[in-house]
């Protein structure tokens, strides 16, 4: 599972929540999340927020479908009208969650997906 947050607090808080059924990899910025997708490491699925510090969102979700077509990829923002889920399905994603993230919903919307 990647993780692409550039808040401390809620990458680990996605990370204790997510490590029991999934191999987590965190990335804090989008250059991070450009070399995990390049990297050969096997990955379930991927979060990434909408707003990093280097990067926007859907420029990763793009990325990702380009190296890892069948990756599910679900797009995560504090923003809500910074994104609509028709722009995240028009661009490959799965999904869009706001935040603040909780675990158990986000947690059965993986199982949906995978």
């Amino acid at each position: 599972m990647l993780v692409v947050e550039d808040d401390d607090l809620t990458r680990l808080t996605l990370r204790e929540g997510l490590s029991r059924d999934y191999d987590v990899v965190e990335c804090a910025d989008g250059a991070a999340a450009m070399d995990a997708l390049a990297s050969r490491r096997p990955l379930a699925a991927a979060l990434v927020d909408l707003r990093l510090p280097d990067a926007n969102g859907l420029a990763i979700l793009k990325e990702a479908r380009r190296r890892r077509p069948e990756l599910p990829v679900v797009i995560m923002t504090a923003f809500a009208g910074a994104a609509t889920g028709e722009d995240v399905h028009a661009a490959g994603g799965r999904a869009l969650v706001l935040k603040p993230v909780l675990l158990r919903p986000l947690r059965e919307l993986l199982r949906r997906l995978l």
